[in-house]
């Protein structure tokens, strides 16, 4: 089959209600099994048995298929169809994880489901890469993304509080059989959506041009953020059942935490620029730091909750101010692509190279290497937010 080139000229009007509503339902498929990753690598531990690292090179897998994808899409973009190829990576999803939850040889072993999970993967960087992209061709992108943002966190939400009732009553095979069925069902939506791009790009007035080692910086700033960000959260459910905490009530703890991370990203867009770039960048930073700590040691379930949710409420006010950051100091907007893509390749990196360090009964380490990558974030962005101010007082 031949995937159909973009056409020349834009023919949908992604402003209307419904088109909106595509884009968001769309952008629930790509980044599905991440955010609720937590439960799901506890779901290839408890019910496909494999052990902690191994889980956590799986959950990696597809994080490096979504991580190719996004850095492919640029050169697609404007080349394809963006409707079939939103259709050819939903079928590709589709049956990776058909094959996932139904053929007991595929997820009884290790190199099968590295496969199965990166060619997920694949088709999920599709749709991650394409829902940033008809955000940003909207005519509100900033309340847009919030939108995008909350809705993401919305089935995360409920998506960990019904997951040990989901293992139970339909097991591991239910739920990855699921995340198939879900990518298919945005099949219909796709005659919605915008088939190729404008051909007039939005970039903002007040972004000023920086020497090339802040832009640099701010790409690594990226990188060891979602590093530092996915470690810990790909092991957040086993940290609190080891921790002390029951199973339903870690599950618990983690859905109210999703909602703590829609309150962070409604507060960074009220706020804007009120308190300024670096104060707020600190605190988050701090915070998010502050919380890691929380979880070292034996904790009770309501310190678990506390933790998680300041954990994903500072993770999630501090995403937006990064984007905001790279988009201000590239007049041509390029930088935002290579920073899109470090968060990526950082989201597939955390798993693994927490994969790496975790050890029996022991998660600290990993909690450790979230500190220390939080604490290095800090390091390489307040050059670049000195810069910012010191050129905002001229």
């Amino acid at each position: 089959m031949t995937i159909t080139r973009a056409p020349q000229r834009q023919t949908k009007d992604v402003n209307t209600p419904l088109a909106l509503l595509a884009i968001l339902y769309i952008s629930i498929i790509g980044p599905a099994v991440f955010i609720v990753q937590p439960g799901f690598v506890h779901g290839l531990v408890d019910g496909y048995h494999f052990s902690d690292q191994q889980a956590g090179y799986i959950a990696s897998a597809e994080m490096w298929g979504i991580a190719i994808t996004t850095m492919v899409m640029g050169f697609l973009l404007h080349r394809f169809n963006w409707r079939t190829l939103m259709a050819y990576a939903a079928l590709l999803i589709a049956a990776a994880n058909f094959l996932n939850g139904l053929v007991d040889l595929v997820h009884q072993s290790l190199p099968l489901s590295l496969l199965v999970r990166g060619a997920a993967g694949l088709g999920s960087g599709v749709f991650v890469s394409l829902s940033f992209t008809l955000i940003g061709l909207t005519n509100k992108p900033q309340r847009n993304f919030g939108l995008l943002v909350i809705t993401v966190l919305c089935f995360g939400a409920f998506g960990l509080f019904v997951f040990p009732g989901a293992l139970s009553l339909i097991g591991m095979n239910g739920v990855v059989v699921f995340f198939g069925l879900l990518a298919l069902s945005g099949l219909p939506f796709l005659r919605l959506l915008p088939a190729s791009a404008r051909e007039v790009v939005d970039v903002d007035p007040d972004a000023i041009d920086v020497p090339p080692l802040y832009k640099l910086l701010m790409i690594l700033v990226m990188a060891a953020f979602f590093i530092g960000q996915t470690s810990v959260w790909a092991y957040l459910y086993q940290i609190g059942l080891h921790g002390g905490v029951g199973e339903q009530a870690v599950a618990t703890g983690l859905s109210v935490s999703n909602f703590s991370g829609i309150m962070g990203a409604m507060l960074v867009t009220v706020i804007g620029l009120r308190f300024g770039r670096t104060a707020p960048a600190v605190i988050a930073i701090g915070g998010s730091i502050g919380s890691l700590f929380l979880l070292l040691g034996h904790f009770t379930a309501l310190m678990f909750a506390i933790a998680a949710g300041f954990y994903c409420f500072f993770w999630n006010f501090l995403h937006p101010l990064l984007l905001s950051f790279l988009s201000k100091i590239d007049r041509t907007g390029g930088i935002l692509a290579h920073g899109i893509a470090a968060q990526m390749f950082g989201t597939a990196i955390g798993p693994a190279l927490a994969a790496f360090l975790v050890k029996q009964d022991n998660y600290s380490t990993i909690l450790w290497l979230g500190i220390a990558l939080y604490a290095a974030t800090l390091i390489m962005l307040l050059p670049l937010l000195l810069h910012l101010r010191r050129h905002s007082e001229q």
